[in-house]
């Protein structure tokens, strides 16, 4: 399998034992994901499929430059979740939280709600990657801002949660 081209710079698990310690995990013939969580490295999220971004008003150009640089990104985060399982069946959780850390180059204030819902299109892909049945059942993402002005990313951390059966819930 040929290494996806894209926005992605890499991709990492959390591997237990090794407390706080990312690294490189190239799993063969392990069955199903052995984790409960898996760590997904990206470049930030480019700056055209920003929600803030809207395209109304603007040229049908600047509308299909946003949808391209979308797909290419999903794409791309689907085709590196699928790199990192490779030997292993996607573990398909029916519950999963989702935790994102960017990293940028400067300490300008950012909104953690515009953050989360730049991610919309990257989760996506790892929910295509099938990490998780649907991406209805990721929950909203918790961010962190961080700065890192060598290598601006985002750590994007999936965990599995405890389905919770819907006739189950307390009122």
């Amino acid at each position: 399998m040929t290494l996806p081209r894209g926005l992605i710079t890499g991709v990492t698990a959390r591997l237990p034992g090794v407390p706080g310690d990312l690294k490189k995990f190239d799993p063969v013939g392990l069955g199903v994901w052995p984790h409960d969580s898996i760590t997904v490295t990206l470049a930030l999220p480019n700056r055209h499929t920003h929600p803030n971004q809207l395209t109304r008003g603007k040229t049908r150009l600047a509308a299909i430059i946003r949808a391209k640089e979308i797909k290419a990104d999903r794409r791309s985060a689907a085709d590196w979740t699928a790199y990192m399982l490779q030997g292993c069946t996607p573990p398909r959780w029916e519950s999963a939280n989702v935790h994102a850390v960017f990293y940028h180059r400067t300490k300008a204030r950012r909104d953690p709600t515009n953050l989360s819902s730049s991610l919309k299109h990257v989760l996506d892909g790892i929910a295509d990657a099938g990490v998780v049945v649907n991406d209805r059942v990721l929950s909203p993402p918790t961010v962190e801002d961080r700065i890192d002005r060598e290598r601006p990313r985002v750590e994007i951390t999936i965990t599995q949660a405890a389905s919770v059966d819907p006739g189950e819930r307390s009122e």
